[in-house]
C-alpha cells in the first residue's frame, strides 16, 4: 500500500497507523510513501513502527536523482534509509 499524499501530519499518522494494522495482519506486504519530502519522511520515520520500504516521487529529467521539492536528494536520503 502507499500512501500518496503527505497531508498534514494528524492525518498522515492516523493514516499510516490504519496502513501498519494491515500490514500486521498480513493483508499488505508492504508499506511505501508518494510525493513527501524530506522532511515529512523524517517525521513519519520517527513515528512509524513499520518503516516505508518504497518512496514515489517526480523526478526531472534534467538532473536524475534529485527529487524536485528540495534542492537536497531525496534519491540519496532515501538509500540511506533502506527506503527504494
Amino acid at each position: 500500500y502507499m500512501l500518496h499524499s503527505p497531508g498534514d501530519k494528524a492525518s498522515r499518522n492516523a493514516a499510516w497507523r490504519t496502513m501498519e494494522q494491515l500490514h500486521a495482519q498480513g493483508k499488505v506486504r508492504s508499506l511505501g510513501v508518494s510525493n513527501f519530502g524530506i522532511a515529512e519522511l523524517d517525521d513519519l520515520l520517527a513515528f512509524a513502527q513499520v518503516k516505508p520500504v518504497y518512496v514515489q516521487n517526480k523526478f526531472s529529467i534534467y538532473t536524475p536523482g534529485e527529487q524536485q521539492l528540495g534542492p537536497a536528494s531525496l534519491l540519496a536520503y532515501a538509500n540511506s534509509k533502506s527506503i527504494r
